[in-house]
């Protein structure tokens, strides 16, 4: 895994990586298993692509802009969707409040936490991404619903 973690660190611009390497690294006095021979190691620098931050070619740059464009759209209706979800976890709250009903419901979160990856892996969207992102949108969930009781609790 050597040669992919080195070529991510110099995708992502990072200011450096340690790779270990000894003539022998079976008889290498700490972390014998991790390190590499000389050789091995100028294969692996010799095979990593250095890439180019940008590009000055105009239609490329253009054809960035076009999908950036693209992108903060969908995002703007991602948030907007966001929205109108708490929009709802809020009138969920409230609704939960005035049945004396706890906040946190195990079985909801169950059927969540195990649909939603499914729909993504379906839509071609990585399921542990998804996984992550509805784990925050509950967090989310429950410090609305708690806030809206707590707020209804302070009028009372």
């Amino acid at each position: 895994m050597i040669y992919e973690v080195s070529q991510r660190a110099l995708d992502l611009n990072y200011d450096g990586l340690m790779i270990e390497t000894h003539l022998d690294p079976e008889k290498a006095w700490s972390d014998a298993a991790q390190q590499v021979t000389p050789d091995a190691l100028e294969q692996i620098i010799s095979a990593l692509k250095i890439r180019e931050a940008t590009s000055d070619d105009a239609l490329f740059v253009n054809h960035l802009e076009e999908l950036r464009v693209k992108i903060d759209d969908v995002d703007r209706e991602l948030l907007e969707t966001i929205a109108a979800r708490m929009a709802l976890v809020e009138k969920l709250g409230e609704y939960k409040k005035e049945h004396n009903v706890t906040i946190f419901q195990v079985e909801r979160w169950n059927e969540v936490f195990k649909t939603r990856p499914e729909w993504a892996a379906r839509m071609n969207v990585h399921k542990d991404f998804v996984a992550e992102l509805f784990k925050l949108i509950h967090l989310e969930s429950i410090r609305k619903q708690t806030e809206v009781v707590e707020r209804e609790n302070v009028q009372q």
